[in-house]
């Protein structure tokens, strides 16, 4: 009972990291309007800027990064922090559960 516990534990993670939806259906609304016009900023930027000078302008900051960053900087992944900041579909059953009660 344990492992199965766990084992649904662990999909709801992948689910939750996998799946946008709750980005789109504004159970955050202001993580999703930020979401659409982040989206809209890269559709612009891609639109109007040529793909081959955005990966050069990547690559080149992947090469330099050692030179500009401190010795103690801790790099972050923005996306992923903004991903753990949505609710997950079981949590928004247990919330609306207890709202009901």
């Amino acid at each position: 009972m344990l492992k199965s516990k766990r084992l649904i534990l662990i999909i709801n993670l992948i689910n939750s990291f996998l799946f946008y939806y709750s980005v789109f259906n504004f159970t955050v609304p202001w993580l999703s309007i930020l979401a659409i016009i982040v989206l809209t900023i890269v559709s612009i930027i891609l639109y109007y800027i040529p793909l081959r000078y955005l990966v050069l302008a990547f690559i080149i900051n992947k090469f330099t990064k050692r030179f500009r960053k401190p010795k103690g900087y801790i790099d972050n992944n923005e996306l992923a922090d903004f991903i753990s900041r949505l609710p997950s579909d079981p949590e928004l059953v247990s919330d609306f559960i207890l709202i009901k009660k």
